[in-house]
């Protein structure tokens, strides 16, 4: 009986010791585990945050760099607006789109010999200034009605209308 009594006890201890021990095991365990999922949730925002508060300053970069880009277009087109060689070439086109009778409905004829002799001191300034500013086309258009009058590409809009025409 002593052999069972110690038997039995030295199994107790034993199931003691292993409850002690994964209670020891779990109540260390729980709280590391908590601090490693709260820990990793702190970083996933963090790292959120700043790839948000980068992208933000990458959306402000290029906003700055589209204003600027449109500012100097319309620079561009003022200061050619200014120039003596389009204020003369718009005022003959004027000339010509008032004596060719160009309603506002009707297409300005531009495959006349007079259109071709009027265009051509301005054509070399014009098609040299776009190939230096990097513009596919210029374009001198009639306020009043639309008109393309002048295309340095000289395509298919090349006396339309813009008012009323197909573009």
């Amino acid at each position: 009986q002593a052999n069972s009594l110690s038997s039995n006890v030295d199994t107790r201890t034993v199931k003691m010791k292993s409850r002690v021990l994964v209670s020891l095991l779990v109540t260390g365990l729980v709280p590391i585990v908590v601090v490693a999922y709260l820990a990793l949730r702190q970083a996933e925002a963090a790292l959120m945050k700043q790839a948000f508060d980068h992208l933000e300053s990458v959306r402000e970069v290029k906003r700055s760099q589209l204003e600027s880009f449109f500012h100097e277009r319309a620079s561009d087109i003022v200061v050619l607006s200014r120039s003596s060689d389009v204020l003369a070439v718009s005022d003959a086109l004027n000339s010509f789109h008032g004596a060719a009778d160009a309603g506002p409905q009707a297409p300005f004829r531009v495959g006349s010999i007079q259109y071709q002799e009027l265009i051509a001191s301005a054509a070399p300034f014009l098609s040299g200034y776009r190939q230096v500013y990097g513009y596919y086309d210029l374009f001198i258009l009639c306020r009043d009605h639309g008109h393309v009058m002048y295309s340095v590409a000289a395509e298919a809009d090349l006396g339309a209308n813009l008012s009323s025409g197909d573009l």
